[in-house]
């Protein structure tokens, strides 16, 4: 089902996942845009608040596994999430975060075993979130 809010958040991700392939950081100005988008969309829409305020609340826990691991998963990635599961909610935020996880994990397999790049290797997740949400919401 796709909404004047889901091809923009679609949209949104596909341009953070370009600067997050380009230059492995997210800026400020990104973030800002999520902010406000994902407080417009809450807005904008009939939302029920107890699967917003979950999908928050999976975005928080990726900021304390970000400050935990030391951003092993980016503090970027992890304020996305939180805007993301605030616009889509806990359910589909679940499903989008298993498509993600998935794919790169099936992506580093990948690398590993085709010796493509060393075990420490970082990469962008946010494409990962991109395909995850795509695969959301065409199911």
């Amino acid at each position: 089902m796709w909404s004047i809010e889901s091809v923009s958040c679609l949209l949104f991700l596909a341009v953070c996942a370009g600067l997050d392939i380009r230059y492995k950081s997210l800026p400020a100005a990104a973030i800002g845009v999520a902010a406000v988008g994902s407080s417009a969309i809450l807005l904008w829409r009939r939302v029920d608040w107890i699967l917003a305020v979950g999908g928050i609340l999976v975005g928080v826990f990726c900021l304390v596994v970000s400050k935990v691991t030391r951003q092993g998963l980016g503090y970027g990635d992890s304020l996305l999430i939180l805007f993301l599961g605030a616009c889509v909610g806990l359910w589909n935020l679940t499903g989008v975060l298993l498509i993600a996880f998935l794919s790169s994990a099936v992506f580093s397999i990948f690398l590993l075993v085709f010796r493509k790049k060393k075990r420490k290797y970082s990469y962008p997740f946010i494409p990962f979130l991109l395909l995850g949400y795509m695969g959301v919401m065409w199911l």
